[in-house]
């Protein structure tokens, strides 16, 4: 039998082995958000360019370290966010809730693989926090909210964020952009829909954010669309439906302009279509209309009372059973 002291003196022996076999293999010894609590995972010491997660995946616990590869996949976002480069790339293996997860810099996240990738939140679901010259990509994600003061996707710096084909309900807020410009964010293909606010924010944090949205649904949301000073968004081929307030606004509160550019888009059932409103100051507010189709709203056009507010249409507008259609101040000459 071995003496207390023998005991103790293999047990620290074994333990330095432990340790020193995980560095000569190439690992790191590192916590997960991912594992069991009272748990070490042993992560890859070389994060690579690729990463893959599943529903069915492994987060490496104690001696089984997964590195996130194709045959070997993570269960969650953070735990393959760990192990991917920055301007990587996590693609998913099938369907599955993978976690919310804080976006730090450049990243493309492709939840393709099997159906869209689920995110399932009672806070934000994603938050870019990156760098000046970071491009965030996000494509097949679907978020599901649980209300609360919350966005599917909080955009709160960055150069670039690319949204293509995300469905996002159950939030206070679906996209919120509160990035300052320069910055510029692209969603299409998407739906937003159910949240308990607006669909898409446009809160600028000083600057100019440039918005894209194209081929994509806003519906039965408080507002579809708001737009602050220094937001400047095209709406295109789009449905923008049963808001119950707006449907697409701008409203400024300081000297910064607020502009909306729509083009061929679908409101409808909404209180008021397209809406301006000064919160304070006297910034120039233009929102132009070309091609779109305004029907049984309670309001097509509504506040634009001249000066700095300025709906100017095309002449090529469609506006029916209305309540009240309202009238754009100016018109634009198609070249």
């Amino acid at each position: 039998m071995l003496s207390r002291s023998r005991r103790a003196i293999t047990g620290v022996t074994i333990a330095v082995l432990i340790i020193a076999l995980a560095t000569m293999g190439g690992y790191r010894l590192g916590s997960s958000r991912g594992a069991a609590p009272g748990r070490i995972r042993l992560a890859a010491s070389t994060p690579q360019a690729t990463t893959w997660i599943s529903g069915m995946g492994s987060n490496g616990y104690n001696m089984d370290p997964s590195n996130c590869q194709r045959p070997t996949p993570c269960l969650d976002f953070n735990t393959a966010y760990a192990d991917t480069v920055p301007g990587g790339e996590i693609d998913t293996v099938d369907a599955g809730p993978f976690g919310t997860l804080n976006i730090y810099h450049a990243l493309t996240i492709d939840g393709g693989g099997g159906g869209s990738a689920l995110i399932h939140a009672t806070g934000d679901g994603i938050e870019v926090v990156a760098q000046p010259n970071d491009v965030v990509v996000l494509r097949h994600l679907h978020l599901h909210g649980s209300g609360g003061v919350s966005a599917g996707i909080r955009f709160s710096s960055g150069k670039e964020l690319v949204l293509d084909d995300v469905t996002i309900e159950g939030y206070q807020t679906g996209i919120s952009v509160q990035a300052p410009g320069p910055a510029s964010v692209t969603i299409t293909n998407s739906h937003i829909y159910n949240n308990s606010q607006v669909a898409v924010s446009v809160v600028p944090g000083g600057g100019t954010v440039q918005v894209s949205i194209s081929h994509s649904q806003l519906a039965r949301n408080y507002y579809g669309l708001m737009a602050q000073d220094g937001a400047d968004v095209t709406l295109t081929d789009s449905v923008i439906t049963g808001n119950t307030a707006i449907g697409a606004g701008c409203q400024t509160y300081g000297t910064g302009a607020c502009t909306i550019q729509t083009e061929s888009d679908r409101f409808d059932h909404n209180w008021a279509a397209v809406w301006m409103n000064h919160g304070a100051g006297n910034a120039q507010i233009t929102m132009g209309l070309s091609g779109d189709a305004v029907f049984s709203d309670t309001y097509g056009i509504y506040g634009d009372f001249g000066g700095t507010l300025n709906a100017a249409s095309f002449g090529n507008n469609r506006f029916m059973s209305n309540f009240v259609d309202g009238a754009a101040s100016s018109s634009m000459t198609q070249k």
